[in-house]
């Protein structure tokens, strides 16, 4: 069983390297949004199931129907979003539009899809329309799918932002000097300091979410240097313009810093620091739930054994 200094350190630990993930998170997302990574990566996902090139491209009708428009910021981008409420009545009204006659739309659909080549869509849409009494329950079932679908896209855009996630981890780790050693050594060492940042943490965890925007980027970054004065940052003699010699001075500062503690001591504790942070805040978060509640129980056997 890990001591109540141990754990601690570990909680800490977690929560400043939670922080340091929120900042890269923070980072990317921004990324993200100009880039338009989320949009793209939603329309490569419907255009994965939609685009029939044997009948129609259903992904393009549906990025054209009225309900899905109301999800675009500005006409000629698209959306980062799409519910599965508004998708199934997207879906339904564009197949249920390819029935020669018109009825009521759960029969408009099923003509719709009867309609269509043999194809994978027309299979999909097939399975969606069998077991259905009701416009309701097709929608619920369409629903139901595309939720499922999304849960499997978000994995996919995940996994795919690992990478931007890993290489800012990497440009917040050098420019701060966030050397993972320095900083377990240290929370290990000042009781005081780790208390405090336990204390936060605790606090922190009471909530079921917790989120820092990019505009708050700022004071996270004042809490992490001058509230808790952590050994991060570097020792400038006097802050200079990287056009005016600030880039060489960093550099040097560098040089310094591996002269001082050794190359490995700055390579690995760097390295870690990238890796841990590159896992992204949520997951970091959800770490921290779980060593609090470890905490809090061992604190609670402990006071009942003393009690006994």
């Amino acid at each position: 069983m890990f001591s109540s200094s141990i754990l601690d350190t570990l909680i800490a630990l977690v929560f400043v390297y939670f922080m340091f993930s929120t900042l890269v998170s923070c980072t990317i997302e921004y990324y993200a949004q100009k880039t338009k990574r989320r949009a793209i990566a939603l329309k490569e996902a419907l255009n994965k199931i939609l685009n029939d090139h044997i009948n129609l491209n259903f992904a393009s009708l549906l990025y054209a129907h009225p309900l899905v428009k109301e999800f675009r910021e500005k006409e000629n981008k698209l959306p980062s979003y799409l519910d599965g409420n508004t998708f199934a009545k997207a879906l339904i009204d564009i197949i249920a539009k390819q029935s020669p006659e018109t009825q009521d739309l759960l029969k408009d659909f099923r003509s719709g899809v009867n309609t269509l080549k043999e194809g994978d869509v027309k299979t999909l849409l097939n399975a969606f329309g069998v077991s259905c009494d009701t416009i309701d329950d097709l929608e619920k079932q369409i629903q139901t799918w595309y939720d499922g679908y999304m849960d499997r896209v978000t994995g996919w855009y995940k996994k795919g932002m690992r990478t931007p996630l890993l290489i800012g981890a990497t440009i917040y780790v050098i420019i701060f000097n966030i050397n993972f050693i320095d900083i377990a050594k240290y929370l290990y060492v000042n009781e005081s300091v780790r208390n405090a940042i336990v204390s936060d943490a605790i606090t922190a965890t009471q909530k079921d979410t917790i989120k820092f925007s990019p505009a708050n980027i700022d004071s996270l970054q004042k809490k992490l240097t001058n509230d808790y004065i952590l050994p991060i940052g570097w020792n400038l003699a006097e802050e200079k313009e990287i056009g005016n010699g600030g880039l060489k001075q960093f550099v040097d500062n560098i040089k310094n810093e591996m002269n001082q503690k050794g190359v490995g001591h700055v390579f690995w504790g760097w390295a870690i620091s990238a890796f841990i942070m590159s896992f992204g805040a949520p997951f970091w978060f959800d770490v921290l739930k779980k060593l609090v509640n470890m905490r809090g129980s061992g604190l609670k056997t402990l006071i009942e054994d003393k009690t006994k």
